[in-house]
């Protein structure tokens, strides 16, 4: 959360290529959004005993457990793209590069289109069970779930991939069991396991499709590592 907040800072300032970034959690761990009371949602004694991080997010939406997944982020300025200039362009562009991708991996998601079920109840649920218009699902289980943050010259936008579920710990992390029936997960979507590394390609040649660039490996800097590291330990200790 410190590298993607300190990417999103620095873009706000300086002319920067947008950045894609792919990563997962170790150990996992469980990330509220922004303003969400962790005793509302999440069973914090049991996640402390089981080795569980419990974190916040610089976007909103609600509660994520990061288990077997696969976490994407996006960050650009406004104006590095005409697609990136309002905050529903960029969201559906960036959920289109990431349908393309998980296609070519071999499970066609959609955009949900329009809410179904329970309409987010950011206090009290889960994000994987909740439903609204722009989720990426398979049979209207939600493999996707993305949130955004914006100022006035950049965003950030990131999301969970969910890879498989390990169903008594979601139900035991969370305070209410969470309706795992409302879940996908692509490793059941594919009847195989999936490799984080190999989806992580599919995804960036969904990225190259949809924007019409060429991705390209690349370090943190050493002032974004220091700005990260910083936020890291100011804004996203563990609570």
């Amino acid at each position: 959360m410190g590298i993607d907040t300190a990417l999103w800072e620095m873009a706000s300032t300086d002319a920067r290529e947008p950045v894609v970034r792919f990563y997962w959690w170790n150990p996992p761990a469980v990330s509220l959004g922004s303003s969400q009371e962790p005793d509302l949602l999440v069973n914090q004694e049991f996640c402390r005993a089981s080795g569980i991080p419990v974190v916040r997010r610089p976007t909103g939406g609600s509660a994520i457990f990061h288990d077997i997944e696969l976490t994407y982020a996006v960050i650009a300025p406004t104006d590095a793209h005409p697609l990136f200039g309002q905050p529903l362009s960029a969201y559906l562009s960036i959920c289109e590069a990431l349908r393309r991708g998980i296609s070519s991996l071999g499970v066609d998601l959609c955009l949900r289109g329009a809410s179904s079920g329970k309409e987010p109840a950011y206090t009290s649920e889960a994000c994987f069970v909740l439903s609204s218009r722009h989720d990426l699902v398979k049979d209207g289980r939600k493999v996707v779930g993305s949130a955004q943050r914006w100022n006035q010259r950049a965003f950030l936008q990131h999301g969970s991939i969910v890879l498989d579920i390990r169903e008594e710990l979601w139900k035991s992390v969370f305070r209410t069991a969470p309706n795992l029936n409302r879940t996908g997960a692509l490793s059941r979507l594919l009847g195989t396991p999936v490799d984080r590394l190999v989806l992580a390609g599919h995804l960036a040649e969904g990225f190259s499709s949809v924007f019409g660039v060429e991705m390209r490996e690349a370090p943190l800097s050493p002032a974004e590592s220091a700005r990260a590291e910083q936020l890291a330990g100011e804004r996203f200790s563990p609570l």
